[in-house]
């Protein structure tokens, strides 16, 4: 597992694309992102509703405490989040130590709530913990051990056995701790949204996923706020579900030239025979040739693998007994 973040943008974009897919209503996400190379007049033809009403606008950089930085806009009309993109594109700040320019922005509908919530979802070694509060949009990561004595947050962690079969082992009983301090009235609707969310990370390969804070518009959760990480190994069997999806480099991180040109060299590289065969050689330095050799000496069936020689040949090879 390669742990990978994504842009706010990306995060709530495959949450809205796969959602209905899973839940089976939609959630009606809209977000717009900014660039450099952005025409708000062409983006205002693709993204109508930027015209209908107020806006949010912020940096979609990977980093956090955008408000306290005073890089958070709320309330404004666009052609003021223009002018605030304007400010702000292309100048170095600095966070938690670490300075770079600000370069992607997110813009989203301005949308004033009185209830904030808090839902975390984690990949770890042994399984998946769920982490659940209704008094999100505070700074839960920093004040971890007064959150755990002051606030309601809930706790459950399911474990990889379960994972596989999360649709029988993530029952009602299961997910009771989380919501079990909620109004009867909201209740049913959150549980709902965390088990699709749940269904959601698992389906999509996410290692973490992090709202904080949704809310509630009409009755149903609408994240105000998202961080997401997703399994880059993984991408082989979701390139589809993603869709265009990126992995920025964490922010302040610069590649070097050479890295630079390391990296356009691997982009390049492609598949070109889908019926081909390959085999990941998990030998290292020249147990990887030897292996590879045995194969090749003692045969390969692609159908049924290695045969029995090869199958003895690379054991004692891999261990350094020939």
């Amino acid at each position: 597992m390669a742990r990978k973040k994504i842009r706010e943008y990306d995060s709530k974009r495959l949450l809205k694309d796969h959602f209905k897919r899973l839940s089976g209503y939609e959630l009606p996400i809209k977000s717009a992102q900014v660039t450099e190379s952005t025409d708000f007049n062409e983006l205002a033809e693709k993204e109508p509703w930027l015209l209908s009403g107020k806006l949010v606008v912020k940096p979609d950089m990977l980093f956090g405490k955008r408000g306290k930085s005073g890089l958070v806009a709320l309330n404004l009309d666009l052609a003021e989040v223009a002018v605030f993109v304007k400010e702000r594109l292309g100048k170095e700040v600095e966070m938690s130590g670490c300075k770079g320019p600000i370069t992607t922005f997110i813009v989203e509908p301005f949308i004033p709530h009185n209830e904030e919530f808090y839902l975390n979802i984690v990949s770890e070694r042994l399984g998946c913990s769920i982490s659940f509060s209704e008094c999100g949009g505070i700074e839960i990561e920093e004040n971890w051990d007064k959150v755990l004595l002051d606030v309601n947050l809930s706790q459950i962690f399911i474990g990889k056995e379960f994972l596989s079969l999360i649709g029988s082992s993530f029952t009602s009983e299961t997910r009771a701790p989380l919501v079990a301090t909620l109004p009867l009235e909201i209740k049913r609707e959150i549980e709902e949204f965390i088990k699709s969310v749940f269904a959601l990370f698992q389906d999509l390969d996410f290692t973490f996923l992090e709202m904080n804070p949704f809310t509630l518009v009409n009755g149903k959760p609408y994240p105000l706020d998202m961080r997401g990480e997703l399994d880059d190994t993984a991408a082989f069997k979701n390139f589809k579900k993603w869709g265009n999806i990126g992995f920025p480099m964490p922010f302040g991180r610069v590649m070097s030239s050479t890295e630079s040109f390391i990296h356009g060299l691997d982009e390049k590289i492609c598949v070109i025979r889908e019926e081909g065969v390959f085999v990941k050689n998990l030998g290292c330095g020249c147990r990887s040739e030897q292996c590879l050799s045995s194969w090749l000496w003692f045969g390969f069936d692609f159908m049924g693998g290695c045969s029995v020689e090869a199958q003895r040949m690379i054991s004692l090879r891999s261990k350094g007994w020939t």
